[in-house]
């Protein structure tokens, strides 16, 4: 963190929000070791998994707390810091030019208002995905805000959801922005494992028969019904992943984390209205699509007569570090920052 940078992410004005010390920080790390290996030693799970968790997301984090959407969080705290470009943390300074904003409400927002239009120096104010602190539909008339200048959206197609909901006039301020996450969970080796992911639809007995049926070990997950610890340790043992939904879903970092641990997507096919599909981001490199049963048994069969060439079609993990680049959402950010008034 630098104090005389021009970015400021912001996700609280509270002053114990702001960055710990380096005392505390490490302080903090020691107990989270400390009582993780304790519930380990101990064989409590529950606690053991809470404490692993809360350890990962401070140690990632370089000692910031981490407050709001996580992952955007981290992929801003690691964009900047890979790209070595200053900012400050819950902190505005005589310097500060632009802030990032993840964590609002609506009072909060007087204070950006205040910040931008009564202090001046604050040149543009962008808030990021699910900066919406306690009312879901609010993100949708922050764009209305004078004070902020950009709304950054999931993905293109979810914008078609602020333009049912944001006044016209205010849809200028609304863009797509790319949150890529750490690829560092991979491995090469056959698992002989597939994942079911299921979202708001009925559990298939059909499905994991048949994968059974040909000696492959399955894996159901079942949205908001497992932590992110399980998740992760089920896609380590697994070649790939099939999510299954019945509309419109992009199962928010689901595929993503599927793509960071070098697994395929293999997706059922959905279309919106406005030709938005379940996947945004998804493409020949990181897995495919599926539009029926009959489809989707094919490629679990092709998968079990050659798994190695069936998983070297796909390259997720190249896919991660290229087209959703740490450097590609910084400067997705940065050249709103630069770009000039309207």
């Amino acid at each position: 963190m630098n104090k005389k940078a021009e970015y400021a992410i912001i996700t609280s004005f509270k002053k114990e929000d702001r960055d710990l010390s380096f005392f505390s920080y490490y302080y903090s790390l020691s107990r989270f070791f400390i009582k993780t290996l304790l519930y380990k030693l101990l064989n409590n799970k529950e606690k053991y998994i809470k404490y692993h968790l809360c350890f990962d997301e401070l140690k990632n984090s370089k000692g910031h707390k981490i407050i709001g959407h996580p992952t955007t969080l981290l992929n801003l705290f690691a964009s900047f810091k890979k790209t070595k470009t200053p900012y400050t943390y819950n902190k505005i300074t005589k310097y500060t030019k632009y802030l990032l904003v993840l964590w609002t409400d609506k009072e909060e927002m007087k204070k950006i208002e205040n910040l931008k239009f009564s202090r001046g120096g604050i040149k543009k104010v962008i808030t990021f995905p699910r900066a919406a602190k306690f009312d879901y539909d609010w993100q949708y008339l922050i764009p209305t805000y004078d004070c902020v200048d950009y709304t950054l959206a999931h993905s293109p197609w979810v914008i078609e959801h602020y333009r049912e909901k944001t006044p016209a006039e205010y849809m200028y301020k609304v863009k797509d922005w790319i949150s890529g996450i750490e690829h560092t969970y991979f491995d090469n080796k056959i698992h002989n494992n597939i994942i079911c992911y299921y979202k708001r639809i009925p559990f298939s007995q059909e499905l994991e028969d048949f994968i059974k049926s040909l000696n492959i070990n399955c894996t159901n997950i079942i949205y908001q019904s497992y932590n992110l610890y399980e998740w992760y340790e089920a896609l380590k043992k697994a070649d790939f992943v099939i999510y299954i939904q019945d509309y419109i879903e992009t199962f928010g970092m689901a595929h993503a984390e599927c793509w960071a641990h070098n697994r395929p997507a293999v997706v059922k096919f959905n279309e919106n209205k406005y030709g938005g599909r379940t996947v945004p981001y998804l493409c020949d490199k990181n897995g495919q699509y599926y539009h029926n049963f009959d489809e989707l048994k094919a490629i679990i069969t092709e998968y079990k007569n050659d798994p190695k060439k069936f998983l070297n079609k796909f390259r997720p993990l190249e896919f991660m570090q290229n087209t959703l680049s740490l450097e590609k959402s910084l400067k997705i950010i940065t050249d709103l920052c630069e770009e000039k008034e309207k």
